[in-house]
C-alpha cells in the first residue's frame, strides 16, 4: 500500500479522527462540533492535501501527512472562533495577500524533519556564488508545483525556492515551548484519621494517563526534613509500574523566613512511567529507610474554656515518641492547626500562645468547650506537598 492509499485508508482517517476529537475536547470545548461536522472537516482536509503537488512531493511519510491534518483542522477552528469574534476590519494590503499564498509552503515547513532541514541547509552552500547572486537578485515568486516525481528520483536542490531555504534555516533554530499544567498533592488532604503516618499516601489521580506524559518538578518539605537526610527518595506505584527520585534541597528557608524548605529532582529530565490512574507514595532517607516525617491525630486530653472564645487545650505527652513526631516546635504563636472534633467535624483553630511545651492556647468563636473533648489535632506546619507536571504528549 502507497504512501497515498495509507493516508486515505479507514483505518488511519480513525486515527485523525479520534486525534482532532481530542483536540475539541481539549481546546475548543466552547464550540459544539458533530462528530459528522468533525469527519467532514477530516475530509475536506484529506483532499486537499492529496491535491497539493509540493506536499506530497517532500512529505513520504504517513505520521506528517496525519500532522498536517490535524493542523488544518486546527486553523478551520481557529477560523470559526475567528469569524463568531469578527470586526469588520480594512480590506487586506497587498502584502498581507501575497503572505497567503505561502500557506501551503508554511504546512510543510512545519512539519520537516530536523535531518532533512540540515541537508537543504547544506546544500545552499553548494551552489556557484553566480547562481545564488542571480537567484537573490531576482523576485521571490509564487511557488509553483513541481512535477510528480517516479520513486527514484529526488527533488533537484536548485529548484528549491530560496525564500524555503531560508525559512528552513529559521525554523531549524527555533526551540518548542511545551506547556506544562500541574498536580499538587498535599500530606493534609489524606485521610488522617485512619493514616496517621505522615509518609504513606494513597490517592486517585484526574489526568488520562494514555494522553499525557507526568514529570516529577518540586517538593516542598518542611524545614526538619534537611536535617535528617541529604537527600531524599520518593517512591510512587501505580500498582503496575514503580519509580524512584532522588531529590536534594533547592532553596533553604532560613529562621525568619519560612517553614519549608524546596527540593529539586537531582535529574530534570526524567518522566514518571504510570498509566493506572491510583498511586501510592512513600519517602525513603539516604540509608534507604522510611523518612520520619512525623505524624498527625495526636489526642487532646484536657480543656479549660477561657469564657473569652479561646480555649487551653493539652496535648497527649504521655508517649514522647507519639508526641515528638507531632512536631510542636514547628508551631508559632498565630498559626493555624486543624482540628476533629469528637462529633467529626473540621474545625481550624488559630493558635494564640503556646506554654508548658504540650498547652496551646487556641482561639474559635464558633466552638464550644464539649466539641474539644477527646478531639485530635493536625499540625498544618508539618505537612508537605508534591508537586508534578504534566503535558499532552502527542499520540501519532
Amino acid at each position: 500500500m502507497g504512501v497515498i492509499d495509507e493516508f486515505k485508508s479507514e483505518k488511519n482517517i480513525k486515527i485523525i479522527f479520534n486525534a482532532a476529537e481530542k483536540m475539541i475536547n481539549d481546546k475548543y470545548n466552547s464550540l459544539n462540533i458533530a462528530q459528522n461536522d468533525i469527519m467532514n472537516m477530516i475530509g475536506n482536509t484529506i483532499n486537499s492535501i492529496c491535491s497539493d503537488a509540493i506536499l506530497l512531493n517532500k512529505v513520504v511519510k504517513v505520521m506528517e501527512l496525519n500532522k498536517i491534518s490535524l493542523s488544518k483542522v486546527k486553523d478551520h477552528l481557529d477560523n470559526i472562533i475567528n469569524k463568531q469574534n469578527e470586526i469588520p476590519v480594512e480590506e487586506k494590503k497587498e502584502e498581507e495577500i501575497d503572505q497567503d499564498k505561502y500557506d501551503s509552503e508554511q504546512l510543510l515547513l512545519k512539519v520537516l524533519e530536523l535531518e532533512e532541514k540540515r541537508t537543504a541547509t547544506n546544500s545552499l552552500t553548494s551552489i556557484k556564488q553566480s547562481q545564488l547572486s542571480q537567484t537573490i537578485s531576482k523576485p521571490i515568486p509564487s511557488i509553483q508545483a513541481q512535477p510528480v516525481l517516479n520513486d527514484n528520483q529526488t527533488l533537484n536542490n536548485m529548484d528549491i525556492n530560496m525564500k524555503i531555504l531560508e525559512k528552513i534555516e529559521s525554523i531549524a533554530k527555533d526551540k518548542v515551548e511545551i506547556k506544562y499544567k500541574n498536580i499538587i498533592i498535599n500530606s493534609y488532604s489524606r485521610d488522617w484519621d485512619i493514616n496517621l503516618n505522615r509518609n504513606k499516601l494513597s490517592f486517585s489521580i484526574n489526568v488520562n494517563m494514555q494522553y499525557n506524559i507526568i514529570k516529577p518538578y518540586k517538593l516542598i518539605l518542611p524545614k526538619t526534613i534537611k536535617n535528617k537526610t541529604p537527600y531524599v527518595t520518593m517512591n510512587i506505584t501505580d500498582g503496575k509500574h514503580s519509580n524512584k527520585v532522588n531529590y536534594i534541597t533547592k532553596n533553604i528557608c532560613s529562621q525568619y523566613d519560612s517553614s519549608w524548605d524546596i527540593w529539586e529532582p537531582l535529574n530534570n529530565d526524567i518522566s514518571l512511567l504510570l498509566t493506572e490512574k491510583k498511586w501510592q507514595v512513600y519517602f525513603t532517607d539516604f540509608t534507604n529507610k522510611d523518612l520520619e516525617m512525623g505524624a498527625d491525630g495526636i489526642n487532646i486530653i484536657e480543656v479549660v474554656d477561657n469564657e473569652d472564645k479561646t480555649f487551653d487545650i493539652k496535648i497527649d505527652n504521655s508517649d514522647i515518641f507519639v508526641f515528638n513526631d507531632f512536631n510542636i516546635e514547628l508551631l508559632n504563636n498565630f498559626d493555624n492547626i486543624l482540628l476533629k472534633t469528637n462529633e467529626d467535624d473540621h474545625v481550624i483553630l488559630k493558635v494564640i500562645k503556646i506554654s508548658n511545651n504540650n498547652t496551646l492556647t487556641v482561639y474559635n468563636e464558633k466552638i464550644n468547650k464539649l466539641s474539644l473533648i477527646n478531639a485530635t489535632l493536625l499540625n498544618y506546619k508539618a505537612q508537605y506537598s508534591i508537586i508534578l507536571n504534566y503535558c499532552y504528549k502527542n499520540i501519532l
